[in-house]
């Protein structure tokens, strides 16, 4: 029986390799005429992925390509932080998003509507 977490571990020590790292990308930016799957009210959001890129601003191209294909404009800050992955990398470009793209609401707006404790969100401009 092989584990599920043998490919972390033979990436982890170099018996496998791959050309990408693992990152979240979090995008500030506004929805628009979000896609069937996605929901969120229109507005200022947040949209956060995680992705296989090559480097930070290929992860940055994706957040911001597939954004445009779902209905989100990225229009403002973008960050970038590299994170442990649950599943493989692939070759293919398709596969090299995992699962759980989110586009929520921009804390700060929903700050005036009662929905968040302004004190215990980080949040900058």
């Amino acid at each position: 029986m092989i584990d599920e977490t043998d490919w972390k571990l033979k990436l982890r020590y170099g018996k496998s390799t791959t050309p990408f790292q693992h990152f979240t990308v979090l995008a500030d930016g506004v929805v628009e005429d979000l896609k069937d799957g996605f929901t969120c009210r229109p507005g200022r959001a947040w949209m956060a992925m995680r992705v296989w890129a090559t480097d930070a601003s290929e992860s940055m191209d994706m957040v911001r390509a597939i954004g445009a294909k779902i209905g989100f404009v990225v229009d403002g800050r973008v960050e970038v932080y590299v994170t442990e992955p649950d599943r493989p990398p692939s070759e293919n470009r398709l596969h090299r998003v995992q699962c759980g793209t989110r586009v929520l609401p921009d804390p700060a707006s929903l700050c005036s509507l009662g929905g968040w404790n302004s004190s215990s969100l980080k949040h900058s401009a």
